[in-house]
């Protein structure tokens, strides 16, 4: 028999180019279904320029973009989450009403878990976490918790199968929702389009690299305090910071503070088709995130053949097997360390950053797209704990 062709309602608030690590992964698992005759899919997501658009990304593949009206394209305001909520739920229902779907795959337990909650009468349904919609994955979002954790129980109990995409994140959801089954479907990335460059090890000025939004989770605050005692020990250094985020200027006037403003480029947003030549010009990569799921840019820098940095927070540090560091969130001190331990020894630079390529290539889209249709089949087939859904 042939395997069976499902048609799939893919609900996420971001796509590129808004939003973050998200949208990215949707963006390449998007691709992947793209290239595949075997499955169906439309997306519903959010415009960036706040007007309705449907994009045909391919014959199978079609990107349904709400009117929201964002002030900043890498950072959600609760209000935009809401405006997204009930403009997508509207289309939503009338998607499904004249159409023909087998299941919805939500992409963050909430706002589009409960979204798809609400149709599980009409349609089987499958969540991906991602991290902020995981109650106490950002403090942000802590004092509603004692209202979100029972609608996050409830959406996770109604679906026929639960992703996490990292370790930590899955123990971290087991804590507001024990009986869960959760399975890990990690991240990819594209090993053709982020590559390793030929490096001059031992040339100045030594150049670090961070690629995320600058919120306060990412601890870019961290890595500003250690980079004093960093040029102490190692001379001429420069920390490159790719993205966006509020807390741009505080951090530049921490910058200013420490004495390391002149050693810090801040680029901003940063198209994700440039940043293959941004990580080529790197030698290490950090990342100092107080909370984080599976980074892309993490993979992206290792699949540059990076050694890396990063902080034990689950997601990050299950990506280091004889690659880089591990540290504490929010240790300057001991961030600082790591960093002169990699990059004052060129031969440990070396050899890190190439185990970090080796690790990246076991990591593609190819892989977790063929992961997600076996799940789609396995719910839409009943397989996957249909009993549970309420």
């Amino acid at each position: 028999m042939e395997p069976m062709t499902p048609r799939v309602l893919i609900l996420n608030y971001e796509y590129p180019p808004l939003g973050g690590g998200a949208a990215n992964a949707l963006y390449y698992l998007l691709r992947e279904f793209a290239s595949l005759d075997e499955i169906k899919v439309d997306l519903v997501t959010s415009s960036p320029d706040g007007g309705f658009e449907l994009v045909e990304l391919a014959d199978n593949v079609s990107i349904h973009k709400m009117a929201i009206r964002k002030a900043n394209r890498h950072y959600w305001t609760q209000k935009e989450i809401i405006d997204y909520t009930v403009k997508a739920s509207r289309y939503v229902r009338r998607l499904v009403d004249g159409g023909s779907y087998d299941l919805c795959h939500a992409f963050f337990a909430i706002p589009c878990g409960a979204m798809a909650y609400r149709l599980r009468g009409r349609l089987p349904y499958i969540v991906s976490l991602r991290g902020s919609d995981v109650p106490g994955f950002n403090n942000r979002f802590n004092w509603m918790n004692a209202a979100l954790k029972p609608v996050f129980k409830r959406v996770l109990k109604g679906a026929a199968a639960v992703q996490a995409n990292s370790g930590g994140l899955k123990e971290l959801a087991h804590l507001t929702s024990p009986d869960t089954p959760i399975d890990i479907i990690f991240n990819g990335v594209d090993c053709r389009q982020f590559a390793p460059a030929s490096r001059s090890f031992g040339s100045r000025p030594l150049r670090l690299l961070s690629v995320c939004r600058l919120i306060g989770r990412k601890g870019i605050d961290d890595l500003i305090r250690a980079l004093p005692a960093v040029k102490t020990s190692l001379g001429s250094v420069e920390l490159t910071v790719a993205g966006a985020g509020n807390l741009k200027a505080g951090l530049s006037a921490l910058a200013v503070s420490e004495g390391v403003a002149q050693d810090i480029k801040w680029l901003g947003a940063v198209d994700h088709d440039d940043l293959p030549e941004i990580y080529r010009r790197s030698d290490l990569f950090v990342l100092p995130s107080h909370f984080e799921g599976m980074s892309n840019a993490l993979l992206e820098a290792m699949a540059s053949g990076l050694p890396v940095v990063v902080t034990a927070t689950g997601g990050a540090d299950e990506l280091i097997d004889g690659n880089g560091l591990v540290v504490k969130a929010g240790d300057s001190a001991a961030l600082g360390r790591a960093i002169v331990d990699i990059l004052g020894d060129d031969d440990k630079s070396r050899v890190l950053g190439a185990r970090s390529r080796e690790i990246a290539n076991g990591f593609s889209w190819q892989n977790v797209a063929r992961k997600y249709l076996q799940t789609y089949r396995e719910a839409i087939g009943g397989s996957l704990r249909l009993g549970a859904r309420v």
